[in-house]
Parts: structure tokens; sequence; C-alpha cells
């Protein structure tokens, strides 16, 4: 399912404390800590942590997908050494093993499923996706309707869903005056600067460096003010759509709110 998660607007990162991570088959000294999860299968997104010197020479693949997006520190797994803003995709069944880092690693993962490995297995290479991001070029955002202002890089695009990974960049003195809302569920993850969100979704106004959210579709959201800039990892469930009327004027949404009367009613 991977996006049947609760609401979560929004925690700041080190809200959370880590706790040990243990994997069958690795070195101990894994730490994790969870931001959000889908109960029903498993799926997840937080932060790892890998200490210094940490290492495996086994041979392994994992049983869901997964992405990594490494925040600060080095990570070597097989021949490729990832460091800060660096991305990687690695679909179930590739190979993850012989993996390493010199100074420690902490990182943001997203299993699309309940995380295991199978100790092993060398899987194929089929379906890999790694991007230094520091080095990407700058797009004009994938989705119509904000403000100018605004510059993204697509990590990763899935064309029979929609379903987006992309870094989105912000001006300073950035404004949205209008709320809005998506058809969509929007995930992100503050890497730099600030956004004040001008909403009573939560207890917190003032999203900044190592914050995150969790958006199921058609929560509304804004207006968004910015002061000094800002960049965040963002996920979608489908492709990002802008809505700034009010919801009971939004035809798909009453039609999903008819759909939900009428099954109750069953």
């Amino acid at each position: 399912m991977v996006w049947e998660r609760k609401h979560v607007e929004f925690i700041y990162f080190d809200e959370i404390p880590y706790e040990p991570l243990e994997v069958e088959g690795l070195p101990p000294g894994l730490e994790f800590k969870v931001f959000s999860m889908d109960e029903s299968d498993g799926a997840l997104s937080g932060l790892i942590k890998i200490p210094p010197g940490w290492h495996t020479d086994a041979d392994f693949t994992l049983n869901t997908p997964e992405h990594l997006f490494i925040l600060s520190g080095d990570l070597t797994i097989g021949e490729e050494t990832l460091t800060e803003q660096f991305y990687s995709y690695h679909p179930k069944g590739s190979p993850h093993g012989k993996m390493s880092t010199r100074a420690g690693c902490e990182a943001i993962v997203m299993w699309d499923a309940k995380f295991g490995i199978n100790l092993g297995d060398k899987g194929s290479m089929d379906g890999i996706i790694l991007k230094d991001t520091i080095k990407m070029s700058w797009e004009p955002t994938v989705a119509e309707g904000p403000q100018a202002g605004i510059m993204t890089k697509m990590l990763r695009f899935v064309p029979e869903t929609g379903e987006m990974l992309f870094i989105v960049g912000i001006l300073p003195n950035w404004r949205e005056s209008r709320p809005r809302h998506h058809p969509c569920v929007e995930e992100s993850f503050k890497i730099f600067g600030d956004m004040n969100l001008n909403t009573n979704l939560g207890e917190k106004l003032l999203m900044c460096e190592r914050s995150y959210f969790y958006r199921p579709p058609w929560i509304k959201h804004g207006p968004l003010y910015t002061r000094k800039g800002t960049m965040s990892l963002v996920r979608t469930s489908s492709l990002l759509e802008n809505r700034y009327m009010p919801l009971e004027e939004d035809l798909d949404y009453l039609e999903l709110i008819a759909t939900k009367k009428q099954a109750l009613k069953q």
C-alpha cells in the first residue's frame, strides 16, 4: 500500500530518538528513527545512522524498494560511494551488499514495504538509480500554479502512476497567499532553510532544517512564506497538482466523499 499512513504535520527530526536497528547477518551499530509508517505493509520513512568505520562484506538483496538520500558523511555500496546529497534508488531484489563508511553516515531512507534482507543473494543491477544531486541542473517546477521562484530537480518519476520524488528549491522572501491542497499524498523532508506554514494543521508553524511532514490527499495548507529560502526532498503518490479552490468546490473531492458515504450505506 505504501501510502496508507496517518497525517504527520509536522515533526522535527531531532524530536525522535534513534533506536538500535538490528539486522540478522549485518554487523551491529546501525541506528534508526521512524517518521511515518504504513501499518498495513510496514512501508516507512525515517533516518538511518551508520557509525564511522562500519562495514560488511556480505552480499545481500533487499526485500523492499529503497530510497536513500545522504544528509552527511559517506556510504559505499558495492563500487559506488555516496556523499552529501547523493540519492540512490534500489528496486526490490537489487544488490545491496559490501557496504562501508569511513566517516559515518546519516541518511533519509524510505522503504516501500517491511524491511528485510536476503543474505547471499547478488540480485540484478536493473533499475538502480544513483544521482549526485548537487551536480544536477535546476529545472522549472513540474506543478502549475504557484508564484514564481520555485525550481526542482527530478530524481525519480514513475510514468504508470505519476509518483514523483524530487528536490524543490524556493527563493528567499517567496510568498504564496492562497491556501492549496493536492489530490495526492505529499511527503516532505526539509534539508535547508525555513517555511512558515501559517496553518492550524499542527502545533508548530515554522518548518525549518531537519523537519518532516506526511500529508494524505486533500489536506488544505497555506498561506506559505519563506524568509531565508528553502530546499526540501519531496515525494508524491501521483502527479503533483495544486488546487486553490475551497474543498467544497473541488468536484473530485466531492465525488470521493459521496462514494464513501454510499459505501457506508451498503
